[in-house]
């Protein structure tokens, strides 16, 4: 692959992106590593920022991830609307 000049791929997307079918294109296309733009783990904080997706949804992507074999980022974003000191705590953990 890559001729010696890359070992994979990395993609950032958002977390109620991922499904089964999204992971096997992934796949066949050599994609090793997958950023989730989890951003936080507060249900208030996503709904207060029309984020469209909840902290289970970033849990069950983040393990079908690394069930299919790829590295795992998660991008947090701090300061969002509406996010406490302890809700970045909590997504820090």
């Amino acid at each position: 692959m890559g001729e010696g000049k890359f070992d994979g791929i990395r993609i950032s997307t958002r977390p109620d992106a991922i499904d089964n079918t999204v992971l096997a294109r992934m796949q066949a296309y050599h994609v090793t590593a997958i950023e989730l733009g989890a951003q936080s783990m507060s249900d208030a904080v996503h709904l207060a920022n029309g984020r469209g997706h909840t902290a289970q949804t970033v849990r069950e992507a983040s393990a079908r991830i690394r069930d299919g074999g790829f590295s795992l980022g998660l991008q947090q974003m701090v300061g969002l609307y509406g996010s406490t000191l302890a809700d970045e705590y909590d997504t820090l953990e």
